[in-house]
């Protein structure tokens, strides 16, 4: 599929135009209606962020998870997996109020949420990175998995987490919260054997600020990459989109580095 060529202010300018151009997203030509995958991508999307991890909580465990291996708190759950790599995603999101409605442009092909008919912030950040983990689930994988909240007001959930939780025996973290395409960021983590892996299965290393996982490499000593999810203008409370079919070509990149997994743990070197 063809990349976005179309500048930004171009896009908001579509936006603005609402509901011109755009149509009732359900999933056609993008997610397989056979595989309720739309039905999920709808779940996570229009909940508020206690009642998604309500929901996660149930379907980690519905799935396979136990609860005798998984820790859940009013700030993070974590569930123990049997594939040493831990996915990250953080159920919050900037706006308090969840979409009631989601809306795609055919011409651009994204997607954005709408409340009481009006755009309003998707949440993409990091809804899709919670969608992103429910679909490597589906294919079978058992990861660890830690999703958090609090964290746009500072990581609390993941420093919390990282106090309460002993270091995973995994081989290294990745979060999914990320904009753009195929960015990998490592937040100074200088382990150049890690940043070859990663941009391996074909990331580019781009520089961040903050987000849960410079928190938990730091506090469990163990190497961690945020990874685009196909989303843009993440915090604005009108042009929050997403390009799914990015986010699902990232997935499929996380897939298989799921599959070829190095022999040791990644340990940052700051």
């Amino acid at each position: 599929m063809r990349e976005n060529l179309k500048p930004s202010e171009n896009i908001r300018a579509e936006i603005a135009d609402f509901p011109r151009g755009f149509e009732p997203f359900n999933g056609d030509g993008i997610l397989v209606p056979e595989d309720n995958n739309a039905s999920l991508f709808r779940d996570i999307f229009l909940r508020t962020d206690k009642d998604l991890q309500e929901y996660c909580n149930d379907y980690m465990f519905r799935i396979g998870y136990t609860r005798e291996e998984s820790i859940i708190t009013k700030d993070y759950s974590y569930f123990k997996g049997n594939s040493p790599v831990l996915l990250v995603a953080h159920l919050d999101k900037v706006y308090p109020h969840p979409v009631d409605s989601l809306f795609i442009n055919r011409e651009d092909n994204y997607i954005i949420g709408a409340l009481q008919d009006m755009p309003y912030q998707l949440g993409a950040d990091d809804r899709a990175g919670v969608y992103a983990i429910m679909l490597i689930l589906k294919k079978g994988f058992r990861p660890y998995v830690l999703f958090t909240l609090d964290e746009e007001v500072g990581e609390l959930g993941a420093l919390k987490a990282g106090h309460e939780i002993d270091s995973p025996d995994v081989r290294y973290m990745i979060e999914f919260d990320r904009a753009n395409r195929l960015d990998c960021v490592f937040y100074n983590d200088q382990n150049q054997e890690f940043i070859n892996y990663v941009e391996g299965f074909g990331f580019r290393s781009a520089e961040g600020s903050n987000t849960d996982i410079k928190q938990l490499a730091h506090l469990w000593n163990i190497s961690g990459v945020n990874l685009s999810c196909g989303y843009y203008d993440a915090h604005k409370q009108f042009s929050d989109r997403l390009y799914l079919w990015k986010l699902i070509d990232n997935i499929q990149r996380v897939e298989e580095m799921l599959k070829k997994l190095p022999e040791n743990t990644f340990r940052p070197e700051f």
